[in-house]
């Protein structure tokens, strides 16, 4: 694993990856991408939500999906309304929680 700017990274399988995701959310960036300004409202959303819930990432990119664990400082409260703050910056479906 590499931490690099707060988040762990690891390379696996989107198979592999589904099956190391605890009890928390996966934010799933759409395939035609977001402006960066998006991403950074994204950091700043889940800060501002913390929690116990740990975060996963999907991001679509010209060799697959690259799966991003946050590391355990960007935990959130998953509830309905950090749904639908997300849903709202990224589209409908970019969010999912483990049940």
């Amino acid at each position: 694993a590499e931490r690099i700017l707060g988040y762990y990274e690891h390379r696996w399988k989107i198979e592999e990856a589904a099956q190391r995701v605890e009890e928390g959310i996966t934010v799933r960036v759409p395939a035609h991408g977001v402006p960066g300004s998006a991403l950074e409202d994204l950091k700043d959303l889940l800060s501002s939500n913390p929690g116990s819930s740990p975060v996963t990432l999907e991001l679509p990119g010209p060799q697959g999906v690259r799966v991003i664990r946050l590391s355990d400082d960007m935990k959130v409260n998953a509830s309905a309304g950090l749904r639908g703050q997300i849903e709202a910056l990224l589209g409908a479906g970019s969010f999912a929680q483990a049940a």
